[in-house]
């Protein structure tokens, strides 16, 4: 202000100020000390609807919602500086009836007792930053409820591997809470020997701004590792420089236990079936070197493939982890135990004991063998025959046992063979052979007597 404008105030002053308010893009509204309008430019005809002709003369109080009529009170304190408060935000109502929030900037003249005079008020629409701003909330809410409710750990990491975000499955598959990941890194995490390439993955991400995905194990705090899928993407700022790390991480431990069940199944499968394969050609052999002609061979050589074949679907029911001995005998035993051979002619008791599978197929031909022999020279081929079985477990040293008799009565009186057949020999050499264990038979003129003794291993044991 020069010193003419100061001595000469401008005539025309209070007309630019008019033309100012007028033109301006916000309400600016008048009003006196009770709130009735006496001002109301283009810019509140623009945000309201109303002209001025309508508002002129009215109370503040039109401008408020249906139903808000209980906030003049507060409304008109803001107004007229009674409230404290120099900004105000609130909903008003446009002509058409649609309601919008308002940012209201109030101030007031007063006389020199400090008497409010008149008052005047900004008021902007601020409906679509209250809409922009509802909406971010809501984005926040739905990613917050994404993070916490996916299955897939989700970190955020700063390029040196300081972790910056976690969710709650991320926490779950490391074993720790977010509160201690905040202080540590990646590579505090994963286990050593796969730090290094996860490091050159990171190197390269830094170039190339480009995707990868890491198999890693985490080491959990008990020692333990867990195998994890890592899909890693670099989030990147404005310029496309690279700002942090994205980690999408999926628990994959019971999947790669799996592959690795997958393979040892497989590579026991090709041992066994080589191993029955022997089985089967060495059975062959020693039946045919024994058969007096091809139907005493073929007869004797099913049968033999039959108690083979019995135990392996024993042992199939249980995915080969293993049979019991009452199943291997009793299956062994079951074509003497029909209701025309009488209810007792086969007895079998003992101890609930599970074999692993080489243990039981060794010991069902050995069975196979004691009751073919049964059926053609002993016990079982008489109608008063009878055989029993009795099996326990017994503790030598520090080893456990399982010890099996078979006893005959009944039969035709036994004598001792002029020689040793190859179910005799599949006996008392196959099962020290193939177990390292023994077995004894004595030819007592009442009937035959054996006694099996196998040594149990950790993948043997009883069935609780």
């Amino acid at each position: 202000m020069t010193a003419k404008d100061a001595q000469d105030p401008a005539p025309d002053r209070p007309q630019r100020l008019a033309a100012i308010v007028e033109s301006a893009k916000d309400a600016i509204l008048g009003y006196t000390p009770e709130g009735i309008i006496d001002v109301w430019n283009a810019g509140a005809e623009r945000v309201f609807g109303y002209p001025a002709a309508q508002m002129l003369g009215r109370s503040l109080a039109a401008l408020l919602p249906v139903g808000a009529e209980d906030q003049w009170p507060m409304l008109l304190a803001a107004c007229i500086g009674d409230g404290g408060a120099e900004r105000y935000e609130t909903t008003w109502q446009r002509q058409d009836g649609r309601a919008i929030a308002v940012d209201l900037s109030a101030s007031t003249t007063t006389d020199a007792q400090g008497r409010v005079l008149r008052g005047a008020a900004i008021v902007r629409d601020i409906s679509k930053r209250r809409s922009t701003e509802r909406a971010l909330r809501q984005s926040e809410v739905r990613l917050a409820a994404i993070l916490d409710q996916t299955s897939m750990g989700l970190a955020q990491t700063d390029f040196e591997g300081r972790f910056e975000l976690v969710n709650p499955r991320f926490c779950q598959i490391v074993g720790r809470p977010a509160r201690e990941l905040y202080r540590m890194r990646v590579q505090d995490l994963i286990h050593p020997d796969d730090v290094g390439k996860n490091i050159q993955l990171v190197r390269a991400l830094l170039v190339q701004h480009s995707h990868f995905e890491i198999e890693v194990r985490f080491v959990l705090p008990d020692g333990s590792a867990v195998w994890t899928s890592n899909s890693v993407t670099a989030m990147l700022d404005s310029d496309g420089r690279p700002q942090h790390m994205i980690s999408a991480v999926l628990d994959t431990t019971q999947q790669k236990l799996a592959m690795q069940h997958v393979e040892l199944m497989l590579d026991e499968l090709n041992h066994r079936v080589k191993n029955t394969l022997a089985t089967v050609q060495a059975i062959a052999q020693q039946t045919l070197a024994r058969a007096p002609d091809l139907a005493a061979f073929r007869v004797a050589f099913e049968a033999r493939l039959l108690a083979l074949s019995k135990t392996h679907n024993l042992l199939a029911a249980d995915a080969w982890t293993g049979a019991r001995v009452a199943d291997i005998v009793a299956g062994e035993l079951e074509p003497f135990q029909r209701e025309d051979h009488g209810p007792d002619r086969v007895r079998m008791s003992g101890a609930d004991v599970v074999l692993s599978p080489k243990r039981a197929l060794a010991l069902s031909m050995a069975i196979h063998e004691l009751a073919t022999n049964a059926s053609k020279y002993g016990a079982l081929s008489a109608a008063q025959g009878r055989v029993d079985v009795h099996w326990a477990m017994e503790l030598r040293g520090e080893e456990r046992w399982l010890t099996l008799h078979w006893s005959e009565s009944g039969g035709p009186e036994v004598a001792v063979p002029s020689h040793q057949g190859f179910g005799t020999r599949l006996i008392t050499e196959g099962l020290a052979f193939e177990l390292n264990g023994d077995a004894a038979i004595d030819y007592r003129p009442s009937g035959v007597s054996c006694v099996i003794n196998v040594p149990l291993s950790e993948v043997d044991g009883d069935g609780s």
